[in-house]
């Protein structure tokens, strides 16, 4: 285990498995990821999948695992820390992955349930998935919006010194209706290569809403670094850790600001 300052403004290569252990208790105020979905991602004809990682897991086998991932976060993170989990159900709700991981982080894991974020993403309309069309026999309902789970360690409460609250009056409003509409990540999907990239707007306002300048922000699948990437820009530390060597190198070469394309506005502020 090492000092939580040797860890944090890194981008760590590794599974998390071989990562978190090096991360002491008690010394992370906020996790903000989103693990894979486990819905056999790349499958389809013409859609990209990880390149490191096996997306059709068992289904048990891959509630295991994030049992397994749950028990460290709740270890690494500060009383009053919190844990933000980015889901979306698989087989068109069918599959209520959000719904077991709740369950589990709360009885299992004796995370608090601070709340549950619907994340529209404004594609109502561009899915034909009807089932048995015009027939009440077998109906299909396609899913336009995801889940973030939010939780905390002990208790709700996260102190902090109030000259490091950087949250504006207009967007804590915002931040606050547990229903959040922006679009899904586009532009920055096709320069990084990645397949499964969420925009800067959703760490962006767990960040400012849930942490004080200077706290420590995990992401334990960091992709592109998007998570960390925002937390830099916003005054917060940060500890990345990604499985992918491809996608590290991408992590690390965006966070020292080269070969990046001009992020995207932030939608609230449109």
């Amino acid at each position: 285990m090492k000092n939580i300052e040797e860890l944090v403004n890194k981008i760590h290569l590794g599974r998390w498995e071989a990562v978190m252990p090096q991360i002491p208790d008690n010394s992370v105020d906020i996790i903000i990821t989103s693990p894979p979905y486990n819905i056999d991602l790349g499958s389809s004809k013409g859609k990209k999948g990880y390149d490191v990682h096996d997306d059709n897991l068992p289904y048990t086998e891959y509630l295991n695992w994030m049992d397994n991932l749950f028990t460290e976060c709740h270890r690494v993170l500060k009383v009053g820390g919190r844990i933000c989990v980015n889901i979306a159900d698989g087989s068109n709700g069918s599959i209520m992955t959000h719904a077991d991981f709740s369950v589990r982080m709360r009885d299992k894991h004796k995370f608090i349930p601070m709340t549950t974020i619907v994340w529209d993403k404004h594609q109502m309309g561009s899915s034909t998935a009807w089932g048995s069309y015009q027939s009440p026999s077998s109906p299909s309902f396609p899913t336009q919006f995801e889940f973030i789970i939010v939780m905390a360690k002990d208790t709700k409460k996260h102190e902090g010194d109030k000259s490091k609250i950087t949250v504006g009056g207009k967007e804590f409003q915002t931040n606050s209706r547990a229903l959040w509409a922006f679009s899904p990540e586009s532009k920055m999907k096709k320069q990084f290569d990645h397949p499964a990239m969420f925009p800067k707007e959703l760490p962006y306002r767990l960040i400012q809403q849930l942490t004080y300048a200077d706290d420590i922000v995990l992401d334990t699948f960091s992709g592109a670094g998007t998570t960390c990437t925002v937390a830099k820009e916003l005054g917060r530390r940060y500890i990345g850790i990604e499985m992918s060597e491809k996608y590290h190198e991408t992590s690390v070469r965006r966070l020292d600001n080269t070969g990046v394309i001009k992020d995207q506005q932030l939608e609230w502020m449109q």
